[in-house]
């Protein structure tokens, strides 16, 4: 089931995420096909599983500012790490004289290694993904700058 998610923009990263880390967990236990999981595993899955259809709810609404009206267009990316995971995300930020917004652009993350790194390591793995978004959005502004491309994200939050 976990892997069903289709989430080509990583709008619903924080909620793959748990479950990745429980498929990590079980991989690392070395169950067969046929053992049962341990009832505390079983129960996070469940909860996951129940939240599951929350999902259908997730819109992505429209671009509602032009590109075209635009004064300025900013890319902000942020990313950040714990012991069981890291993640990375692009915000774009449009102005226009008084009048801005930013929009959710694209995010990964990552289930942290079974080795265990320190947290500063996986800050750097953070700061990596971050990186590696940044070349994958630039790639494709060059090959696509429209509003197509921008036209698919989610308004996260304006100032009117």
């Amino acid at each position: 089931m976990a892997s069903q998610i289709f989430d080509p923009f990583g709008l619903v990263q924080p909620h793959a995420l748990p479950v990745k880390r429980l498929m990590q967990q079980l991989c690392e236990m070395n169950l067969g096909w046929d053992d049962s999981i341990p009832e505390d595993l079983e129960a996070t899955w469940h909860r996951w599983a129940q939240a599951l259809p929350k999902l259908e709810d997730v819109t992505v609404p429209q671009c509602f500012m032009p590109l075209e009206n635009a004064g300025s267009l900013e890319l902000h990316y942020f990313s950040d790490a714990c012991e069981t995971g890291y993640g990375a995300v692009c915000y774009l930020r449009i102005a226009s004289g008084s009048f801005w917004c930013c929009q959710f652009v694209i995010g990964k993350s990552r289930v942290a290694p079974l080795k265990a790194l320190s947290i500063p390591r996986l800050e750097l793995c953070a700061a990596t993904l971050a990186t590696k978004l940044a070349q994958l959005v630039s790639s494709q502004l060059r090959l696509d700058l429209e509003e197509s491309f921008f036209g698919q994200t989610q308004p996260l939050f304006c100032n009117t």
